[in-house]
């Protein structure tokens, strides 16, 4: 009678560890209607490549998943895996908790939200950027989806660096659920951004130069010092370095305050072997 006992036990051991020692192949189970089964199925693909991959962790990772995609109070209800010889499988049932979607999203500048600090001077300084919070309205009523605030925000980040701020920050100092009649709750948030000083190219460094003049290298880059910064110029650096036959960027150039708090731009090139001369003064070929 032990005997037997201790074999059914070795069995149970051996069957519990064969499904750990095997791959993951398919979840299903009671999705919401968004994000559908096909982004679940996509999104747990990436697993099916990980050997002996457990489904207590399948089951977690589609619980972060719906974390954040909307589903912020997901748990999971009950779970049943089913293994073959080639792989396992899993039914599970979720209880998602109220969808959330994106609310009003108020984008203010850091110095308008201190106390006092509201003023028709301050009022004008920030005017310009007021329309910036019109990105984040289009999200309104959509899914709240972390990746899609995330690329909003990156986004907002992306026209402040062409205004000439590229280190602008955004930081949220408020984030609230309200649930309203549809039965659903939105995302009420409070962006807070510091926009600091507008850039200026103060300096011009080059770097990788052992043949050409940087007097030649600035003056075919179409940055001139004491100009503002502009993001769209420095992108078309290498553009216009290329074009010379002599020369082009390595890369797309730094931007960054030294010491003195000057702003400062590091242009990397890499010269071209020519015997070719075409009168750019400061460059002298082998």
């Amino acid at each position: 009678m032990i005997r037997l006992l201790y074999r059914i036990l070795l069995l149970i051991l051996f069957c519990s560890a064969s499904v750990f020692a095997q791959n993951f192949k398919t979840l299903s189970a009671n999705y919401p209607t968004e994000p559908d089964s096909s982004e679940v199925a996509k999104y747990l693909n990436q697993f099916r490549a990980i050997k002996n991959f457990p489904p207590d962790s399948i089951i977690q990772k589609t619980g972060e998943y719906f974390t954040d995609n909307g589903y912020p109070e997901v748990k999971i209800l009950k779970k049943v895996v089913i293994s073959d010889s080639s792989g396992y499988s899993i039914m599970a049932e979720f209880d998602y908790g109220k969808r959330l979607v994106f609310g009003r999203t108020e984008l203010i500048a850091g110095e308008l939200y201190k106390e006092g600090a509201i003023t028709e001077d301050t009022l004008q300084k920030f005017a310009e950027f007021s329309e910036y919070e019109e990105f984040f309205r289009r999200l309104e009523g959509r899914l709240f989806r972390c990746a899609v605030f995330e690329e909003a925000v990156s986004f907002v980040l992306a026209e402040f660096e062409k205004a000439g701020y590229p280190f602008a920050a955004i930081n949220v100092v408020s984030f609230a659920r309200e649930d309203n009649d549809e039965g659903f709750s939105e995302a009420r948030l409070v962006l807070l951004y510091d926009i600091k000083k507008q850039a200026r190219i103060d300096r011009i460094l080059i770097e990788g130069n052992t043949k050409s003049k940087s007097d030649a290298v600035i003056r075919e880059s179409g940055i001139r010092v004491g100009s503002k910064y502009d993001k769209e110029k420095i992108n078309r650096i290498s553009v216009l370095l290329n074009r010379t036959g002599f020369y082009g960027a390595e890369g797309i150039p730094d931007y960054y305050y030294n010491q003195k708090g000057e702003g400062t731009l590091v242009i990397r090139i890499k010269e071209k072997n020519t015997n070719a001369f075409d009168g750019i003064i400061g460059y002298v070929p082998k």
